[in-house]
């Protein structure tokens, strides 16, 4: 009974990924990437294609989709390298998925992540320093200002992400070979 249930809900799943990428082969082609990550990191196949599938959801039609798989990269295998559960997984995808379909960042998300192990609020401002000189000397302040004013878009998310999976490199690498074994 499980395995009909596995089968059907990866076959909604792909159903909504070949509405939304306009093509079953697209869609198959989404499928294997959630696959092959969640098969590599020892995460549900459905849990992992049902958050995916929102990534690609809240980013359709923005400037944001071409990242949705980078993004969905970085933000769990960060959080296998950390040894985080598959439910703190599903927990930090669920509130980046927030954030890409609102198109901002807001600090209830960011506390959620942060809660998880993510330095994700140093990363974020490190971001935004690094991306824009007029904010070059921000403060956590200001960034906490930023963010409650919503004048921060849903990209720096994406460069938060990016930052985090590179300063935890190695530990990545290491999580994903052990996982493999």
């Amino acid at each position: 009974r499980e395995m009909f249930e596995l089968g059907a809900s990866l076959n909604a799943t792909e159903r909504t990924l070949t509405a939304l990428t306009g093509s079953a082969a697209n869609a198959k082609a989404e499928l294997a990437f959630v696959r092959s990550e969640a098969r590599v990191l020892g995460l549900n196949v459905q849990e992992s294609a049902a958050q995916y599938a929102g990534f690609i959801n809240a980013t359709q039609g923005t400037q944001l989709r071409e990242h949705a798989r980078g993004l969905f990269s970085d933000v769990t295998r960060s959080l296998t390298a950390l040894g985080r559960s598959g439910e703190q997984i599903q927990s930090v995808m669920r509130q980046t998925g927030q954030i890409l379909n609102t198109g901002r960042i807001q600090s209830d998300e960011l506390h959620s992540i942060a809660d998880a192990g993510i330095p994700i609020w140093n990363e974020l401002l490190n971001a935004v320093r690094s991306t824009d000189a007029s904010m070059r000397n921000f403060s956590m302040e200001d960034l906490r200002k930023e963010i409650e004013t919503g004048a921060l878009g849903a990209e720096g998310i994406i460069l938060a992400f990016d930052r985090v999976a590179d300063r935890l490199g190695g530990a990545v690498v290491a999580a994903t070979a052990s996982s493999e074994v």
